[in-house]
């Protein structure tokens, strides 16, 4: 976009002529999917994007270097996932928010178990037995939402989606 324009330009003002925007575009896609901070690191760009993150990186640019540290007891096999945004709003939204933020600025729909499970963050109290919490199956406008109680399905409250759609932006924004 225009970003990738003004980086471009300056390239091209440095004499990098052959330079096109997509490559540049692909570039900076690339950067944001591997950099942490202001750092790009080879080693922890290879840890998955996870919403339920088992690990935290931390970059140290005073010593230059970037590290790793369990922020949960981790399973045997289990791979390792950090949280991709420094936006903290964001881990409370629901998948469906998550992932269209994902899909915008980083460019890939995220598959993590949190995002394909039951989406706790959009939890409701259940009309049919006012004791369990109903949630969307998946990360979709179309989900079914069910009680982990008493098991009812139903598409969900319009109106409470309604108020939900006009909330989100306002705390993203915060």
């Amino acid at each position: 976009g225009d970003a990738a324009s003004e980086v471009l330009a300056a390239l091209r003002a440095e004499g990098h002529t052959h330079l096109e925007l997509p490559e540049v575009e692909a570039v900076i896609r690339v950067w944001n999917l591997n950099a942490y901070d202001n750092a790009l690191a080879p080693v922890a760009c290879k840890c998955a994007h996870s919403c339920a993150p088992n690990i935290s990186i931390r970059v140290d640019v005073e010593a230059a270097a970037i590290e790793a540290t369990a922020c949960r007891e981790i399973q045997k096999g289990e791979p390792l996932g950090s949280w991709y945004f420094q936006d903290t709003g964001l881990w409370w939204m629901g998948a469906d928010v998550r992932r269209a933020i994902f899909e915008t600025e980083r460019g890939f729909v995220c598959h993590c178990a949190r995002c394909d499970g039951p989406d706790a963050c959009r939890a409701v109290l259940c009309e049919a037995c006012r004791e369990g919490e109903a949630v969307p199956e998946r990360a979709s406008a179309s989900s079914v939402w069910r009680c982990g109680r008493c098991g009812r399905a139903s598409a969900g409250d319009p109106l409470k989606l309604a108020a939900e759609a006009e909330i989100v932006p306002r705390v993203l924004l915060e």
